[in-house]
Protein backbone atom coordinates (compact mmCIF):
# COMPACT_ATOMS: atom_id res chain seq x y z
CA UNK A 1 0.00 0.00 0.00
CA UNK A 2 1.26 3.48 -0.87
CA UNK A 3 1.16 5.98 1.99
CA UNK A 4 0.69 9.70 1.44
CA UNK A 5 1.99 12.02 4.17
CA UNK A 6 -0.51 14.75 4.91
CA UNK A 7 0.76 18.30 5.36
CA UNK A 8 -0.99 20.82 7.56
CA UNK A 9 -2.00 23.00 4.61
CA UNK A 10 -3.81 20.05 3.01
CA UNK A 11 -6.07 19.43 6.00
CA UNK A 12 -9.17 21.26 7.10
CA UNK A 13 -9.92 20.69 10.79
CA UNK A 14 -13.45 20.86 12.13
CA UNK A 15 -14.55 20.82 15.74
CA UNK A 16 -17.86 19.14 16.68
CA UNK A 17 -19.97 19.23 19.82
CA UNK A 18 -20.79 15.53 20.46
CA UNK A 19 -23.97 16.42 22.33
CA UNK A 20 -25.44 18.83 19.79
CA UNK A 21 -24.05 17.06 16.69
CA UNK A 22 -24.31 13.46 17.86
CA UNK A 23 -25.50 11.95 14.55
CA UNK A 24 -22.70 13.67 12.60
CA UNK A 25 -20.13 12.38 15.09
CA UNK A 26 -21.56 8.88 14.88
CA UNK A 27 -21.47 8.81 11.08
CA UNK A 28 -17.87 10.03 10.86
CA UNK A 29 -16.59 7.71 13.60
CA UNK A 30 -18.26 4.61 12.16
CA UNK A 31 -17.01 5.51 8.68
CA UNK A 32 -13.40 5.62 9.91
CA UNK A 33 -13.80 2.52 12.11
CA UNK A 34 -14.56 0.52 8.97
CA UNK A 35 -11.11 1.45 7.62
CA UNK A 36 -8.94 1.58 10.73
CA UNK A 37 -7.69 -1.17 13.04
CA UNK A 38 -8.97 -0.48 16.54
CA UNK A 39 -9.61 -1.99 19.95
CA UNK A 40 -12.92 -2.36 21.78
CA UNK A 41 -12.19 0.90 23.61
CA UNK A 42 -12.50 2.81 20.34
CA UNK A 43 -15.49 0.88 19.04
CA UNK A 44 -18.71 2.79 18.57
CA UNK A 45 -20.31 0.59 21.22
CA UNK A 46 -17.92 1.94 23.87
CA UNK A 47 -17.92 5.52 22.55
CA UNK A 48 -21.69 5.81 22.29
CA UNK A 49 -22.25 4.68 25.88
CA UNK A 50 -19.41 6.92 27.07
CA UNK A 51 -20.80 10.03 25.36
CA UNK A 52 -24.33 9.40 26.60
CA UNK A 53 -23.12 8.72 30.15
CA UNK A 54 -21.08 11.89 30.53
CA UNK A 55 -22.60 14.78 32.52
CA UNK A 56 -23.77 17.79 30.49
CA UNK A 57 -20.95 19.89 31.90
CA UNK A 58 -18.23 17.62 30.49
CA UNK A 59 -15.90 19.51 28.20
CA UNK A 60 -15.57 17.04 25.32
CA UNK A 61 -14.97 17.96 21.68
CA UNK A 62 -14.75 15.86 18.53
CA UNK A 63 -11.89 16.75 16.19
CA UNK A 64 -12.01 15.71 12.54
CA UNK A 65 -9.47 16.26 9.78
CA UNK A 66 -10.84 16.53 6.24
CA UNK A 67 -9.06 16.29 2.91
CA UNK A 68 -11.12 17.02 -0.16
CA UNK A 69 -14.24 16.97 2.04
CA UNK A 70 -13.58 13.40 3.24
CA UNK A 71 -12.73 12.60 6.88
CA UNK A 72 -9.20 11.21 7.10
CA UNK A 73 -8.67 11.23 10.87
CA UNK A 74 -10.74 11.79 13.99
CA UNK A 75 -10.48 11.71 17.77
CA UNK A 76 -12.13 13.07 20.91
CA UNK A 77 -10.53 15.68 23.13
CA UNK A 78 -11.21 16.21 26.80
CA UNK A 79 -10.31 19.59 28.26
CA UNK A 80 -9.92 21.02 31.74
CA UNK A 81 -8.08 23.77 33.61
CA UNK A 82 -6.20 22.65 36.70
CA UNK A 83 -4.19 24.46 39.35
CA UNK A 84 -1.33 22.28 40.56
CA UNK A 85 0.32 22.76 43.93
CA UNK A 86 -1.92 25.78 44.44
CA UNK A 87 0.18 27.89 42.06
CA UNK A 88 0.62 26.49 38.55
CA UNK A 89 -2.43 27.00 36.37
CA UNK A 90 -2.48 24.66 33.36
CA UNK A 91 -4.95 24.00 30.55
CA UNK A 92 -4.87 20.27 29.88
CA UNK A 93 -6.28 18.29 26.97
CA UNK A 94 -6.39 14.51 26.60
CA UNK A 95 -6.95 11.99 23.83
CA UNK A 96 -10.34 10.22 23.82
CA UNK A 97 -10.97 10.78 27.52
CA UNK A 98 -11.84 13.32 30.17
CA UNK A 99 -9.28 14.38 32.74
CA UNK A 100 -11.81 14.73 35.51
CA UNK A 101 -11.37 12.22 38.34
CA UNK A 102 -15.14 11.88 38.67
CA UNK A 103 -15.66 10.82 35.02
CA UNK A 104 -12.34 9.25 34.05
CA UNK A 105 -12.25 5.77 32.53
CA UNK A 106 -9.22 3.67 31.71
CA UNK A 107 -8.96 3.34 27.93
CA UNK A 108 -6.55 0.70 26.67
CA UNK A 109 -4.96 0.56 23.21
CA UNK A 110 -5.85 4.19 22.70
CA UNK A 111 -5.39 5.69 19.23
CA UNK A 112 -6.38 8.31 16.72
CA UNK A 113 -8.44 6.91 13.87
CA UNK A 114 -6.27 7.65 10.85
CA UNK A 115 -7.18 6.56 7.30
CA UNK A 116 -4.68 3.76 6.47
CA UNK A 117 -3.90 5.40 3.12
CA UNK A 118 -2.26 8.43 4.74
CA UNK A 119 0.50 9.20 7.22
CA UNK A 120 -0.24 11.82 9.85
CA UNK A 121 2.49 13.41 11.97
CA UNK A 122 2.03 14.73 15.49
CA UNK A 123 3.62 17.97 14.32
CA UNK A 124 0.93 18.44 11.67
CA UNK A 125 -1.75 17.60 14.19
CA UNK A 126 -0.47 20.14 16.71
CA UNK A 127 -0.14 22.83 14.06
CA UNK A 128 -3.77 22.35 13.10
CA UNK A 129 -5.19 21.70 16.57
CA UNK A 130 -8.37 23.82 16.82
CA UNK A 131 -7.93 24.18 20.58
CA UNK A 132 -5.07 26.68 20.68
CA UNK A 133 -4.63 27.64 24.32
CA UNK A 134 -3.64 24.24 25.71
CA UNK A 135 -0.55 23.80 27.89
CA UNK A 136 -0.40 20.01 28.22
CA UNK A 137 -1.57 17.25 25.88
CA UNK A 138 -2.05 13.78 27.39
CA UNK A 139 -2.00 10.74 25.10
CA UNK A 140 -2.54 7.91 27.59
CA UNK A 141 -2.12 4.21 26.83
CA UNK A 142 -1.69 4.72 23.12
CA UNK A 143 -0.79 1.70 20.99
CA UNK A 144 1.16 2.38 17.83
CA UNK A 145 0.21 -1.09 16.58
CA UNK A 146 -3.30 0.29 15.99
CA UNK A 147 -2.15 3.36 14.08
CA UNK A 148 1.36 2.82 12.68
CA UNK A 149 0.73 5.63 10.21
CA UNK A 150 0.80 8.23 13.01
CA UNK A 151 4.33 9.58 13.43
CA UNK A 152 5.79 11.35 16.46
CA UNK A 153 8.54 13.59 15.10
CA UNK A 154 11.88 13.82 16.88
CA UNK A 155 12.18 17.52 16.02
CA UNK A 156 9.22 18.26 18.31
CA UNK A 157 11.72 18.08 21.19
CA UNK A 158 12.92 21.52 20.12
CA UNK A 159 9.47 23.04 20.61
CA UNK A 160 7.92 20.94 23.39
CA UNK A 161 8.79 18.96 26.48
CA UNK A 162 7.88 15.35 25.70
CA UNK A 163 7.68 12.73 28.45
CA UNK A 164 7.17 9.08 27.53
CA UNK A 165 6.39 6.05 29.66
CA UNK A 166 6.47 2.56 28.15
CA UNK A 167 3.78 0.13 29.25
CA UNK A 168 3.51 -3.63 28.75
CA UNK A 169 0.18 -5.32 28.15
CA UNK A 170 0.56 -9.04 28.84
CA UNK A 171 -1.70 -11.52 27.13
CA UNK A 172 -2.20 -15.22 26.44
CA UNK A 173 -2.20 -16.49 22.88
CA UNK A 174 -5.17 -18.84 23.07
CA UNK A 175 -4.06 -20.69 19.94
CA UNK A 176 -0.99 -21.81 21.93
CA UNK A 177 -3.33 -23.19 24.57
CA UNK A 178 -5.29 -25.12 21.94
CA UNK A 179 -2.06 -26.33 20.32
CA UNK A 180 -1.03 -27.68 23.74
CA UNK A 181 -4.25 -29.78 23.79
CA UNK A 182 -5.74 -27.34 26.31
CA UNK A 183 -2.91 -28.02 28.76
CA UNK A 184 -2.50 -24.34 29.62
CA UNK A 185 -0.42 -25.17 32.67
CA UNK A 186 2.30 -26.60 30.41
CA UNK A 187 2.90 -23.07 29.08
CA UNK A 188 3.64 -21.70 32.56
CA UNK A 189 6.67 -21.83 34.84
CA UNK A 190 7.14 -24.71 37.29
CA UNK A 191 6.44 -22.42 40.23
CA UNK A 192 3.23 -21.08 38.75
CA UNK A 193 2.03 -24.57 37.76
CA UNK A 194 2.62 -25.83 41.29
CA UNK A 195 0.73 -22.98 42.96
CA UNK A 196 -2.23 -23.24 40.59
CA UNK A 197 -2.52 -27.01 40.96
CA UNK A 198 -2.32 -26.70 44.74
CA UNK A 199 -4.99 -23.98 44.74
CA UNK A 200 -7.37 -25.93 42.51
CA UNK A 201 -6.92 -29.10 44.59
CA UNK A 202 -7.74 -27.12 47.74
CA UNK A 203 -10.89 -25.65 46.16
CA UNK A 204 -11.99 -29.07 44.89
CA UNK A 205 -12.26 -30.29 48.48
CA UNK A 206 -15.26 -27.95 48.76
CA UNK A 207 -16.89 -29.18 45.53
CA UNK A 208 -16.59 -29.21 41.79
CA UNK A 209 -14.53 -26.26 40.46
CA UNK A 210 -16.29 -24.69 37.47
CA UNK A 211 -16.82 -21.53 35.48
CA UNK A 212 -20.30 -20.12 34.84
CA UNK A 213 -20.93 -17.53 32.14
CA UNK A 214 -23.80 -15.04 32.25
CA UNK A 215 -26.34 -16.02 29.58
CA UNK A 216 -28.57 -12.96 29.82
CA UNK A 217 -28.20 -9.25 30.42
CA UNK A 218 -29.88 -9.60 33.82
CA UNK A 219 -27.45 -12.34 34.84
CA UNK A 220 -24.53 -10.19 33.69
CA UNK A 221 -25.72 -7.20 35.73
CA UNK A 222 -26.18 -9.42 38.79
CA UNK A 223 -22.66 -10.82 38.39
CA UNK A 224 -21.27 -7.30 38.02
CA UNK A 225 -22.91 -6.35 41.32
CA UNK A 226 -21.40 -9.39 43.06
CA UNK A 227 -18.00 -8.58 41.50
CA UNK A 228 -18.30 -5.00 42.74
CA UNK A 229 -18.91 -6.13 46.33
CA UNK A 230 -15.83 -8.38 46.36
CA UNK A 231 -13.69 -5.82 44.52
CA UNK A 232 -14.56 -3.02 46.93
CA UNK A 233 -14.06 -5.23 49.98
CA UNK A 234 -10.53 -6.05 48.82
CA UNK A 235 -9.42 -2.54 47.87
CA UNK A 236 -11.02 -0.74 50.81
CA UNK A 237 -9.28 -3.29 53.03
CA UNK A 238 -5.99 -2.20 51.45
CA UNK A 239 -6.74 1.44 52.20
CA UNK A 240 -7.72 2.29 48.60
CA UNK A 241 -11.09 3.59 47.34
CA UNK A 242 -11.57 0.87 44.70
CA UNK A 243 -12.71 1.37 41.09
CA UNK A 244 -16.41 1.20 41.95
CA UNK A 245 -16.26 4.02 44.49
CA UNK A 246 -17.31 6.53 41.80
CA UNK A 247 -20.96 6.71 40.72
CA UNK A 248 -20.03 7.52 37.11
CA UNK A 249 -17.89 4.39 36.83
CA UNK A 250 -20.69 2.18 38.15
CA UNK A 251 -23.37 3.70 35.92
CA UNK A 252 -21.18 3.61 32.83
CA UNK A 253 -20.56 -0.12 33.13
CA UNK A 254 -24.21 -0.87 33.84
CA UNK A 255 -25.11 1.08 30.69
CA UNK A 256 -22.37 -0.67 28.72
CA UNK A 257 -23.72 -4.08 29.66
CA UNK A 258 -27.27 -2.99 28.88
CA UNK A 259 -26.21 -1.79 25.43
CA UNK A 260 -23.57 -4.33 24.38
CA UNK A 261 -24.28 -7.65 26.11
CA UNK A 262 -26.72 -8.75 23.42
CA UNK A 263 -24.09 -7.80 20.82
CA UNK A 264 -21.85 -10.52 22.33
CA UNK A 265 -19.25 -7.95 23.39
CA UNK A 266 -19.55 -8.40 27.17
CA UNK A 267 -18.46 -11.38 29.23
CA UNK A 268 -19.20 -11.93 32.92
CA UNK A 269 -17.80 -15.12 34.44
CA UNK A 270 -18.41 -16.62 37.87
CA UNK A 271 -15.83 -19.12 39.17
CA UNK A 272 -17.24 -21.41 41.85
CA UNK A 273 -16.51 -24.56 43.83
CA UNK A 274 -19.53 -26.37 45.19
CA UNK A 275 -21.79 -23.66 46.60
CA UNK A 276 -18.92 -21.26 47.26
CA UNK A 277 -17.67 -18.37 45.12
CA UNK A 278 -14.03 -18.15 44.03
CA UNK A 279 -14.50 -14.90 42.13
CA UNK A 280 -15.88 -12.99 39.16
CA UNK A 281 -14.29 -11.63 35.98
CA UNK A 282 -15.60 -8.87 33.73
CA UNK A 283 -14.23 -8.77 30.17
CA UNK A 284 -14.94 -7.40 26.71
CA UNK A 285 -15.01 -9.55 23.56
CA UNK A 286 -14.12 -7.83 20.30
CA UNK A 287 -12.64 -9.09 17.03
CA UNK A 288 -11.58 -12.37 18.59
CA UNK A 289 -9.87 -10.74 21.58
CA UNK A 290 -10.81 -10.99 25.24
CA UNK A 291 -9.98 -7.82 27.19
CA UNK A 292 -10.08 -8.60 30.91
CA UNK A 293 -11.15 -5.35 32.56
CA UNK A 294 -12.12 -6.05 36.17
CA UNK A 295 -12.21 -8.77 38.76
CA UNK A 296 -13.61 -9.41 42.20
CA UNK A 297 -12.22 -12.28 44.26
CA UNK A 298 -13.21 -14.08 47.44
CA UNK A 299 -10.02 -14.16 49.51
CA UNK A 300 -9.91 -16.85 52.20
CA UNK A 301 -7.58 -16.95 55.24
CA UNK A 302 -5.49 -19.90 54.03
CA UNK A 303 -2.72 -18.90 51.62
CA UNK A 304 -3.18 -22.11 49.65
CA UNK A 305 -6.23 -20.53 48.03
CA UNK A 306 -5.31 -18.18 45.16
CA UNK A 307 -8.70 -16.93 43.86
CA UNK A 308 -7.42 -14.42 41.29
CA UNK A 309 -5.05 -16.80 39.52
CA UNK A 310 -7.59 -19.61 39.71
CA UNK A 311 -10.29 -17.45 38.10
CA UNK A 312 -7.98 -16.39 35.27
CA UNK A 313 -6.86 -19.99 34.72
CA UNK A 314 -10.47 -21.13 34.34
CA UNK A 315 -11.32 -18.12 32.12
CA UNK A 316 -8.38 -18.85 29.81
CA UNK A 317 -9.54 -22.43 29.29
CA UNK A 318 -13.14 -21.30 28.80
CA UNK A 319 -12.21 -18.74 26.15
CA UNK A 320 -9.76 -21.06 24.41
CA UNK A 321 -12.59 -23.57 23.89
CA UNK A 322 -14.63 -20.74 22.31
CA UNK A 323 -12.03 -20.35 19.57
CA UNK A 324 -11.05 -16.82 20.59
CA UNK A 325 -7.57 -15.48 19.78
CA UNK A 326 -6.17 -13.76 22.88
CA UNK A 327 -6.87 -13.25 26.57
CA UNK A 328 -5.47 -9.82 27.40
CA UNK A 329 -4.71 -8.57 30.92
CA UNK A 330 -4.29 -5.01 29.58
CA UNK A 331 -1.64 -2.54 30.76
CA UNK A 332 0.25 -3.16 33.96
CA UNK A 333 3.61 -4.89 34.26
CA UNK A 334 2.78 -6.80 37.44
CA UNK A 335 3.99 -10.23 38.44
CA UNK A 336 0.75 -12.20 38.13
CA UNK A 337 0.13 -10.90 34.58
CA UNK A 338 3.67 -11.77 33.49
CA UNK A 339 3.52 -15.22 35.06
CA UNK A 340 0.23 -16.20 33.39
CA UNK A 341 0.99 -14.79 29.92
CA UNK A 342 2.62 -16.11 26.78
CA UNK A 343 3.18 -12.76 25.02
CA UNK A 344 2.93 -9.00 25.50
CA UNK A 345 2.03 -5.90 23.51
CA UNK A 346 3.30 -2.35 23.97
CA UNK A 347 1.57 0.88 24.89
CA UNK A 348 2.82 4.31 25.89
CA UNK A 349 1.79 7.22 28.05
CA UNK A 350 2.90 10.43 26.36
CA UNK A 351 2.72 13.91 27.84
CA UNK A 352 3.45 16.90 25.62
CA UNK A 353 4.07 20.19 27.38
CA UNK A 354 4.58 23.56 25.77
CA UNK A 355 7.88 25.09 26.79
CA UNK A 356 6.80 27.63 29.38
CA UNK A 357 8.57 29.17 32.34
CA UNK A 358 5.97 27.84 34.78
CA UNK A 359 6.73 24.24 33.81
CA UNK A 360 10.48 24.81 34.13
CA UNK A 361 9.94 26.17 37.65
CA UNK A 362 7.55 23.38 38.57
CA UNK A 363 9.88 20.67 37.28
CA UNK A 364 12.82 22.20 39.15
CA UNK A 365 10.83 22.30 42.40
CA UNK A 366 9.72 18.71 41.85
CA UNK A 367 13.32 17.61 41.25
CA UNK A 368 14.48 19.43 44.38
CA UNK A 369 11.70 17.86 46.45
CA UNK A 370 12.56 14.35 45.25
CA UNK A 371 16.26 14.93 45.93
CA UNK A 372 15.55 16.10 49.49
CA UNK A 373 13.25 13.14 50.12
CA UNK A 374 15.91 10.74 48.81
CA UNK A 375 18.53 12.24 51.12
CA UNK A 376 16.09 12.05 54.04
CA UNK A 377 15.39 8.36 53.34
CA UNK A 378 19.12 7.64 53.12
CA UNK A 379 19.69 9.44 56.43
CA UNK A 380 16.94 7.42 58.13
CA UNK A 381 18.21 4.13 56.71
CA UNK A 382 21.81 4.88 57.74
CA UNK A 383 20.62 5.61 61.24
CA UNK A 384 19.02 2.19 61.65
Amino acid sequence: MTFCEIKSEEVIIKLYNPTLQFEDVKEIWINLLAKCPHSFFLSWGWKEVWLKSLPDASNISFVVGFKEKKPIFAFFIGSQTKIRRGVFRTHQISLNSTLSKSTSLTIEYNAILVDPKITLSLETLIQQMPIKNWDEFYLNRIASSYFPNFKINDNLQNKFIIQKEDLASHYIDLKKVRDADMNYLSLLSNNRRYKLRRSIEAYEKNGNVRIIAADTEDEALLMLEELKILHQKTWVGRGKPGSFARDFYCEFHKNLIANRFNKNEIQLLHAACGNDTIGYLYSFIYNGQVYNYQGGFNYLPKKVFIPGLTCHYLAVLYNATKGLDTYDFLAGDVEYKRSLSTDFAEMQNILIQKKKVKFAIENRLKHTYLSIRKLKDQFINNGK
